[in-house]
């Protein structure tokens, strides 16, 4: 399922497999013959972007948002866009943090 406010861009060839999760304000873009992994979620509060030929191992978790404290309780938290480069591979069930780019 993809369910993002923004611009969604998948490139030639890329392919997302089964049971990914995909959702949030900003947008999600997928290079030429870039893989998502099955059961992969990518939250995309902020912006992720997975470059050309590279992928995204199954069970790869991408958050675009984080805090550690309540943010009911006045702490703050952080939405940063989440980048892949060109030819990276993200082995199986990664965590991409916030603000993270690889590659």
């Amino acid at each position: 399922m993809i369910r993002c406010d923004g611009d969604v861009v998948l490139g030639r060839h890329a392919e997302v497999s089964s049971f990914v999760i995909a959702y949030g304000a900003g947008g999600l873009a997928l290079g030429d013959h870039a893989y998502v992994g099955p059961q992969c979620w990518i939250n995309c509060d902020g912006d992720v972007r997975i470059g050309s030929e590279s992928a995204l191992g199954p069970r790869t978790t991408v958050f675009t948002h984080g805090s550690f404290l309540p943010v009911t309780r006045g702490y703050p938290t952080r939405v940063a866009g989440v980048s892949v480069g060109d030819r990276t591979w993200v082995a199986v069930q990664a965590f991409l943090h916030p603000g993270v780019h690889v590659g």
